[in-house]
C-alpha cells in the first residue's frame, strides 16, 4: 500500500490542494493498477513522505491484525 498525492486546482483562484488518497498496487496482465482504499483528505499534520511512510506501515499492521490495543 502507499499514499497517493491528487492535486486539484481551483478553477476561480487557480490555488491548488492537495490531498491524500490510501492506495493498493495490482496488476491485470501486465499492466498496473491502482486500487483506492480510503481517501484521507488533506492530511495537513503530516508533511514528509518519511511520515506518510509510517502511517501506512502502521495501517497495514492493524489491517493484518498485527496492532495491540493499548
Amino acid at each position: 500500500m502507499f499514499i497517493k498525492t491528487i492535486i486539484k486546482t481551483e478553477r476561480k483562484t487557480g490555488k491548488q490542494y492537495k490531498y491524500y488518497r490510501l492506495c493498493k498496487s495490482y496488476r491485470i496482465g501486465d499492466r498496473p493498477r491502482h486500487r483506492t482504499i480510503i481517501n484521507m483528505g488533506k492530511l495537513e499534520e503530516i508533511n514528509s513522505k518519511q511520515d506518510r511512510k509510517l502511517l501506512v506501515d502502521r495501517i497495514e499492521q492493524w489491517i493484518e491484525g498485527e496492532l495491540r490495543s493499548g
